[in-house]
């Protein structure tokens, strides 16, 4: 028998190796799918709100912006117009790629929005 090396790059998904004996190996998903969804909606506000707290468990996020104005998201404390990592169009939709944040997201509207952000934290 040689010796053979199989490198794999994927840095969106961590694979699992598992011995099927004959010396043949299986590849599969190592992450654990969600188990659980919590909706949750947060008041638009022209200040910076909360729109989760940093959370360990979680597996995935999504945010629909369901306000007359567009939303800033911020990985971290305290949105502004000038710091924030994303911007959501009003009626517009947002999934949080890999790898995955677990820290507090905050967000801000521009001046006098109306409505809501619709928020889905998988866990």
């Amino acid at each position: 028998m040689s010796d053979s090396t199989l490198k794999i790059y994927n840095p969106d998904t961590p694979l699992k190796v598992e011995d099927v004996g004959d010396g043949t190996f299986a590849l599969s998903n190592a992450e654990a799918p969600a188990a659980a969804a919590s909706l949750s909606n947060v008041s638009s506000s022209a200040s910076s709100v909360t729109l989760k707290a940093a959370n360990t468990s979680r597996r995935g996020l999504l945010i629909f912006n369901d306000a007359d104005k567009t939303l800033n998201v911020k990985y971290g404390a305290t949105a502004s117009s000038s710091s924030f990592t994303v911007q959501i169009a009003a009626g517009g939709y947002w999934e949080m790629p890999k790898p995955i944040y677990q820290g507090t997201l905050d967000g801000i509207w521009a001046t006098g929005p109306t409505g809501a952000a619709r928020v889905t934290e998988l866990t």
